[in-house]
């Protein structure tokens, strides 16, 4: 797997993640210190999320890794 598909699952899982706290992209972004236009971009697979921004998510919106490296085995 390359590095743009794992980027892939993890704007997947961010999505999924802010759904299930019931963000929207503008509370997101403020609790992860970034710009709504930035989050809306990752989101949408069009900017690879950064390695400050994957660990501001996991403390900010809990996001658990466990769950990208699960998905990155469903997606060899």
């Amino acid at each position: 797997m390359d590095d743009l598909e794992l980027y892939d699952l993890f704007a997947l899982l961010h999505i999924e993640r802010r759904e299930e706290l019931g963000l929207s992209l503008k509370e997101a972004a403020k609790r992860t210190s970034v710009s709504p236009n930035w989050l809306r971009l990752m989101e949408q697979m069009e900017r690879p999320a950064t390695g400050r921004y994957i660990l501001r998510s996991v403390a900010e919106l809990g996001l658990n890794l466990d769950k990208l490296r699960q998905m990155n085995l469903l997606y060899p």
